[in-house]
């Protein structure tokens, strides 16, 4: 402590990687540095992750169901465009009366609830990539 009653040590965070993190933060003990640790897997970066999992998850093409949340009913469908896509083109036409898809077309005939593509989604199989070969 100082004359004016505060300290004059200096506040240091350390990201804790392994054992060596320590030993090095066992060195300043003796100085006017005070340490702190610090994580990398926050709950930020761990909920960032899932989001980014997600995200992948439906930007692949392939095989897909939609099943009605209030009763269970599976509409199965396969597209080549991205299921993030096609589940907008069924949410748009769901939103906006359009009769280009069976199923938004069942959900507003019946008065059912229309979720989320987490909810209402479900990935039986992706489509195989093709290798092209330029020549």
């Amino acid at each position: 402590m100082n004359k004016n009653g505060t300290s004059n040590n200096k506040l240091v965070s350390f990201t804790y990687v392994c054992k060596e993190t320590k030993f090095i933060t066992k060195l300043l003990n003796n100085t006017n540095i005070s340490i702190s640790y610090t994580a990398t897997n926050t709950i930020q970066k761990l909920l960032a992750f899932k989001q980014q999992e997600c995200i992948d998850k439906y930007s692949g093409n392939g095989i897909y169901a939609l099943k009605c949340p209030d009763f269970g009913k599976r509409y199965v469908g396969q597209i080549e465009r991205s299921f993030t896509t096609r589940f907008k083109e069924h949410l748009h036409s769901y939103k906006y009366k359009h009769q280009n898809s069976k199923f938004s077309q069942r959900f507003k005939d019946c008065h059912h609830s229309f979720g989320s593509i987490v909810n209402i989604m479900e990935i039986m199989q992706f489509a195989r990539k093709r290798n092209f070969i330029n020549k």
